[in-house]
């Protein structure tokens, strides 16, 4: 996350615990996945409304030059994203009030409307990853009286066929980031 002293970056985690910065300058990095063929990786930088797309080598953790691959119009801000089986990307959309899905060429195939304007994140679960789980967020009183279900939890059934998200293999030591 970005502070007053520096924008946000992204950072690799290696399996030794150690980590490396890999992506700076970013306003606000957030949501991030993987084409399925796992040969490039998507990332969000929710304030400049854009959802990125770049190069991604699966040995070493090194990503490529980054282009555009989606974008929002203000006040609506791209959060957290997936990637379903057949590789179409879903986005939340903060002050959106929907979910987004992409097709791989960055173009929308549809949206699902949810009843709060603050969609946080989504991931595939269920037995076979077909019920698109989604977040949302309740930041104050005023947004909560308006919007009742702000911050909920909301399940959406038989979507898409989603995929598991990576495990990992981390050995995390006590190391707080610079």
């Amino acid at each position: 996350m970005p502070t007053n002293a520096r924008p946000g970056r992204l950072y690799r985690f290696n399996l030794d615990g150690s980590y490396d910065v890999i992506v700076e300058g970013i306003g606000c990095p957030n949501g991030m996945g993987f084409t399925v063929d796992l040969k490039q990786m998507y990332f969000t930088d929710s304030t400049e409304h854009v959802i990125w797309i770049c190069a991604y080598d699966r040995t070493s953790g090194s990503l490529g030059d980054r282009r555009e691959f989606a974008r929002t119009e203000p006040p609506v801000m791209p959060d957290g994203l997936t990637v379903d089986a057949d590789g179409n990307i879903w986005s939340a959309q903060w002050n959106g009030a929907r979910v987004v899905c992409y097709s791989q060429n960055g173009q929308t195939r549809h949206e699902i409307e949810l009843p709060t304007s603050r969609i946080t994140s989504l991931v595939f679960g269920g037995p076979d990853f077909e019920d698109l789980y989604v977040t949302s967020a309740s930041d104050d009183e005023k947004t909560t009286e308006q919007q009742p279900l702000a911050g909920s939890l909301f399940r959406i059934r038989n979507c898409s066929k989603g995929q598991p998200e990576f495990v990992s293999r981390i050995g995390l030591a006590d190391r707080p980031l610079e």
